[in-house]
């Protein structure tokens, strides 16, 4: 099985706040923040740093990347409040000791010009409704330099509070100006960077944000001094989680991050994996000695499962420095199995005609459909324009945080704005990464309707073990060829290269090939598979599907088969279809056959015989039929019909 450290930073973790950040992502300005110029790292101290025997500098930040300013403020009459929320775990590992002082870093101008603004305030809060203290302090006029300030009141960390927030909060500035650090290094941990705004100058209680999705945790660190700092503890921060593991073989290798969180180096790791009815994998690491906060990745050998299908993988540090530790565990639903089927790369572009990027996106898929033709499935999902349908809204709302994006097997997003060489070996990466079996496949048959309004497909699922973990059908009708519509062009204005498109104008008269028209439903149809699947058993289910949306004779019919635990594509399948080629087959000028799905029956008439068969070839009586396509032979000419 092959893995790419380069691909996990970009791995969506459904629902999980273990992600590997290998890589630093090129953030993007929204409508609510504005990107900074990068941070110089020569300009601040390193955050995980030990100050002195009996202390730490505590901070959820890796490296400062830069800074953001929030939108739509007020010079001088909005306060920007930023913070960070300690978790319950961290609460009672570091109960007992103080908090004693802070590090902030002073905000940046444009192309790191220095900061203007002169005063901040310093603030904690235990119950993440008001502030128990506050203290003011100067910032640097430096860009981007330390701001080291001791508390006047320390604060001792009880073990007790049930919410605990470290922050500070200034006055928007005038002009531009970006004030609040992030390392860069999205994470799903909301909690790292909590983001709010007030015009009256009290603390916000309501309508908090998290910038962590998007840019990483806040550059802040607090001082905490004391006899009860934790040592020989760290924690796993990161799992390179694996798509499957075999059964049989020399098993596969499996890497992780782990985070120093005692206050003395650590240097030697026991690390336990487990996995559902097989004995657990005890292996001890060694490692150039990390100091707070430091991170190392670490790789352990020979994984495997006992047994076929779905279960609890696992892993866990369990002894630091040789001492036995309980430190957090990773655990994630993973499935068991050696020889699968074919994997297919379904390519999600999230795209607008309005999106001066989104060029980017068609490239992409383009890239992959060429690559590798007989596993690329391509789907441009328009929002914002005469494109888009409304079948495909709710999968944006929970996938795309901006535009263009390219989702791979709903696994992997791409945000493919950079050069077009880059966008390519990503891809490649992309290719690498799902070249491993997938436990299920699907199949798809259809024809077009009768009345030319709808697609009559059936798509026959088969899993290679029996399970109970809940999976989805979903079906997705593209067409090639539509437009030309004006495509914005930001390439070409900022002369970066993306297969030609930065030698075209600001607005391009672009045909857009792979468009959806229709959705059928996301995250997918309830009950179209059985609770309790049975492996080596086929599964079918058929449904029509609209095409009035569809303008070419041609066009295509997808089957997306989805795990609904984690809303990942386990496989898929396209198909080629047309308009010109219906369920209904005519036979001479004057004694016309005509062949058409009725209820529980086929409707046949004009023809001497004829015979009907299921997709699996046997033949059937035409009497109580159940829903699904079938074959039908009259008088020698053959068509396809959907029963109701």
């Amino acid at each position: 099985m092959k893995k790419s450290l380069l691909l996990s930073a970009a791995i969506v973790a459904a629902g999980s706040a273990f992600a590997f950040q290998n890589v630093k992502p090129l953030l993007k300005s929204t409508d609510m923040l504005s990107v900074g110029p990068k941070a110089p790292a020569v300009s601040t101290v390193s955050a995980g740093s030990t100050r002195a025997s009996g202390a730490i500098d505590f901070t959820y930040a890796q490296d400062l990347y830069g800074a953001l300013a929030l939108n739509g403020t007020t010079a001088g009459k909005t306060r920007v409040y930023m913070m960070f929320e300690m978790s319950p775990e961290d609460i009672q590992t570091y109960a007992g000791n103080k908090v004693t002082g802070f590090t902030v870093i002073s905000p940046a101008g444009q192309n790191g010009a220095a900061n203007t603004i002169s005063e901040g305030r310093f603030f904690y809060s235990t119950t993440g409704e008001s502030e128990d203290y506050t203290q003011t302090f100067t910032f640097s006029k430096s860009a981007y330099s330390s701001n080291v300030i001791t508390l006047d009141t320390p604060y001792t960390i009880t073990g007790e509070e049930e919410t605990l927030c470290f922050g500070y909060s200034l006055l928007a500035p005038s002009g531009t100006l970006y004030y609040i650090p992030v390392d860069g290094e999205p994470n799903n941990n909301p909690e790292t960077c909590w983001l709010n705004s007030s015009n009256d100058d009290s603390f916000p209680v309501a309508n908090w944000m998290s910038a962590a999705a998007d840019y990483g945790a806040l550059y802040m660190t607090i001082k905490i001094e004391g006899d009860n700092l934790p040592e020989n503890y760290a924690v796993v921060s990161a799992v390179d989680t694996p798509m499957y593991l075999p059964v049989n073989g020399d098993g596969v290798d499996v890497q992780f991050m782990i985070r120093n969180a005692a206050a003395n180096p650590i240097s030697s790791v026991e690390v336990t994996v487990s996995m559902t009815d097989t004995p657990d994998l005890v292996q001890t690491i060694d490692f150039a000695p990390l100091e707070y906060n430091g991170t190392a990745v670490l790789t352990v050998n020979g994984v495997k499962a006992a047994k076929e299908g779905f279960g609890t993988f696992g892993i866990a540090i369990t002894k630091v420095n040789g001492e036995a530790r309980n430190g957090n565990a990773y655990e994630a639903f993973v499935p068991a199995y050696d020889n699968g089927y074919e994997t297919k790369i379904v390519a999600e572009d999230a795209t607008g005609t309005w999106c001066g990027w989104c060029p980017g996106g068609i490239e992409a898929l383009e890239y992959l459909k060429e690559t590798c033709p007989n596993r690329a499935i391509a789907i441009g999902v328009h929002n914002g324009d005469a494109m888009a349908i409304d079948s495909y809204q709710d999968y944006i709302e929970a996938y795309v945080g901006g535009f263009p994006n390219v989702m791979y097997n709903r696994s992997i997003s791409q945000t493919p704005t950079e050069t077009y060489d880059n966008v390519c070996a990503f891809i490649d990466d992309v290719i690498d990464f799902f070249d491993f079996p997938a436990y299920a496949n699907v199949e798809l048959e259809g024809i077009t309707n009768v009345s030319k309004t709808a697609a009559a497909v059936t798509a026959k699922t088969t899993f290679l073990f029996d399970t109970n973990v809940p999976h989805y059908l979903s079906f997705v009708i593209v067409e090639d060829g539509v437009g030309p519509y004006s495509q914005s062009n930001y390439f070409s204005s900022y002369g970066v290269k993306m297969n030609g498109w930065e030698k075209k104008g600001s607005k391009v008269s672009t045909k857009f090939n792979d468009v959806a028209r229709y959705y059928e439903e996301f995250p997918g149809i309830r009950n179209s598979l059985p609770a309790n699947i049975e492996g080596g058993v086929v599964n079918e289910y058929s449904i029509e599907l609209p095409i009035n949306k569809v303008k070419n004779n041609d066009y295509r019919a997808i089957a997306l088969l989805t795990n609904a635990t984690n809303g990942r594509i386990v496989n898929a399948c396209q198909i080629d279809l047309s308009k010109d080629v219906t369920g209904v087959d005519s036979v001479g000028a004057e004694n016309a056959v005509t062949v058409s799905g009725g209820i529980g029956e086929v409707l046949v008439s004009g023809a001497t015989s004829y015979e009907i068969y299921s997709l699996s070839g046997s033949k059937v009586a035409n009497k109580n039929l159940p829903a699904g396509l079938y074959i039908v032979v009259a008088d020698g000419q053959t068509s396809k019909v959907i029963v109701k």
